[in-house]
């Protein structure tokens, strides 16, 4: 059984834990081949993908259920691929020719793309098997991704909205941060709206009274936003879930495609 075959069963199976010992060594040793055969070439990407399959392996046959170690194998994984990252802006700060610099522009954005898909792939599977805190990192690198990305494809709107959950994201890890913020910001906002609406009614000392209010509205409207918890507060959960899933289903399209090409690529190699 070759490495592709092997990568394909991982894929198409969650119950790896039911094969028998001798099938589960043979299946790791074939991972663990491919990845010293990648190791000379310093192939980054393939590198980075061969050990998050041995990963994802490990947690499917229930051979690693240590969040540390799980935690530190995927910085290996992560290592890798900042590192091809890295490898893609000095090419394309050294090609000399428009036509270079456009070809490796496109192979980043694909990398992008592989990267995305990698991780949320990885990230889905550490839910299934409890390892909540470690899929929520992986999802935070993975919007880091997508930030630049939106940020490479000139996609503006999309790299705000990244960004954003990409920081209310990490600041669910610090919970009373993000408590403390939630509530600044919303006495903020409605402190803001309720001094607006007063001097609307009293209709005097505007220069006086209307300039702080409105600042603090504002102001509290964008940490609520920064936080997601604008929408939640103003017209309710339904909606804000909705725009959510909305999202998800709009990444799990492109992740079909971006599959697709994976598989292809594989079949190439």
């Amino acid at each position: 059984m070759d490495y592709y075959t092997v990568t394909k069963q991982i894929d198409q199976s969650i119950d790896l834990f039911l094969l028998s010992e001798k099938e589960q060594n043979l299946w790791e040793k074939t991972i663990r081949d491919h990845l010293i055969t990648l190791i000379p070439n310093r192939d980054e990407e393939d590198i980075a993908i061969a050990t998050l399959y041995l990963l994802l392996f490990r947690i499917k046959t229930k051979r690693l259920r240590d969040p540390e170690t799980i935690s530190f194998e995927y910085e290996l994984v992560k290592k890798n691929f900042l590192d091809e990252e890295r490898r893609y802006h000095k090419k394309i700060r050294e090609a000399k020719q428009g036509k270079e610099k456009k070809l490796l522009l496109t192979q980043l954005l694909y990398f992008y793309k592989l990267v995305e898909f990698y991780l949320a792939y990885l990230s889905k599977t550490l839910r299934m098997f409890d390892f909540e805190e470690i899929a929520q990192e992986v999802s935070l690198d993975k919007m880091h991704f997508l930030q630049k990305h939106q940020l490479l494809e000139g996609n503006i709107k999309k790299f705000f909205v990244y960004t954003r959950l990409s920081f209310s994201l990490f600041l669910r890890k610090y919970i009373f941060l993000y408590a403390l913020l939630s509530g600044i910001g919303i006495v903020l906002f409605w402190h803001g709206l309720w001094g607006m609406s007063d001097w609307i009614i009293h209709q005097f000392n505007a220069q006086h009274h209307f300039t702080p209010f409105l600042i603090t509205a504002v102001l509290g409207a964008l940490i609520l936003y920064s936080l997601g918890l604008f929408l939640d507060q103003t017209i309710g959960d339904k909606n804000s879930l909705q725009n959510i899933e909305d999202m998800e289903m709009e990444e799990l399209d492109e992740l079909k495609v971006i599959e697709k090409a994976v598989k292809k690529k594989m079949k190439h190699n």
